[in-house]
């Protein structure tokens, strides 16, 4: 996936993903694209978790994420050169020790943000057909849209404002009305809006965005930054649907989080789930 940018000093310049091709003239303001997984300090300031939930997160000698363990799961990451109809200069290798038919090859194509900007999901087992995602950031590096080919075509947009999402849409091919979700960031308990300083994200958990086996990319620095504040509710926009959950963070002496309780409510139904965070 690339994009055009018009050089009024000289002809086009052709940003690919994770490269560049600037304009020869020495006066014209170069872009330098981001190492691909180098984002960790970016998107973690404080530091990479060491565990999210049942994520067991390993660095290298470099602060970049190599290697992510959930359950049987294993998630780990390499960069340069892959072919595979199309150049990229990543993947995401998934490795399910119990459920070996499972394995999945992510090719990644990062921009010059650092981030996925497209990716090709092959199933190691040649019965399952191939997935494709596509993401875009806003200029603060933060993710403004996802689309899946799994589940119809599916796309989630963030609206933002003030670097919080403030509400997602999602869509697909059969249900081209959308689903909004409302997140607020400030509650009859809690006053004033926390800072979200160790750049916590749970796409899944709590704004309704179906990352599915994709999630974990985002602990490995690849899918953008997170919200300004920590939620603290979420809820869906339709009068005929009770749908809400909401969000209570413990934090430890740093600010930074170690536990979210989270607690679903449909009608009469509700349900509680809880994560934790070592760092």
């Amino acid at each position: 996936m690339s994009k055009f940018i018009n050089c009024f000093a000289m002809s086009l310049c052709v940003v690919a993903a994770g490269s560049l091709v600037s304009c020869s003239d020495d006066d014209d303001p170069k872009v330098t694209p981001v190492e691909p997984g180098s984002t960790t300090e970016f998107v973690f300031p404080e530091g990479v978790p060491a565990q999210v939930g049942d994520l067991k997160i390993t660095t290298n000698a470099n602060g970049r994420v190599s290697e992510i363990v959930e359950g049987s799961e294993t998630y780990s990451f390499k960069y340069g050169t892959f072919s595979r109809a199309k150049e990229f200069n990543g993947m995401m290798l998934v490795r399910d020790a119990e459920y070996p038919d499972d394995n999945v090859d992510f090719y990644l194509q990062i921009n010059e943000q650092g981030f996925i900007a497209y990716a090709l999901q092959v199933y190691v087992n040649a019965e399952y057909s191939d997935d494709e995602w596509w993401f875009e950031y806003n200029a603060d590096g933060q993710m403004t849209s996802m689309k899946r080919s799994e589940g119809d075509n599916e796309v989630s947009r963030m609206t933002y404002v003030n670097g919080d999402i403030t509400s997602v849409s999602i869509t697909n091919d059969d249900h081209p009305k959308a689903s909004v979700y409302v997140i607020e960031y400030t509650s009859a308990d809690v006053k004033v809006a926390v800072a979200n300083k160790g750049g916590i994200m749970e796409f899944d958990e709590v704004f309704g965005i179906d990352m599915d086996e994709m999630a974990p990319a985002y602990y490995a620095g690849l899918l953008g930054r997170a919200t300004k504040n920590l939620p603290v509710k979420c809820y869906k926009d339709d009068p005929e649907d009770e749908y809400s959950s909401t969000f209570k963070w413990d934090l430890n002496a740093n600010q930074l989080p170690v536990k979210l309780t989270i607690t679903y409510q449909s009608g009469s139904w509700t349900s509680e789930d809880v994560l934790e965070y070592k760092w």
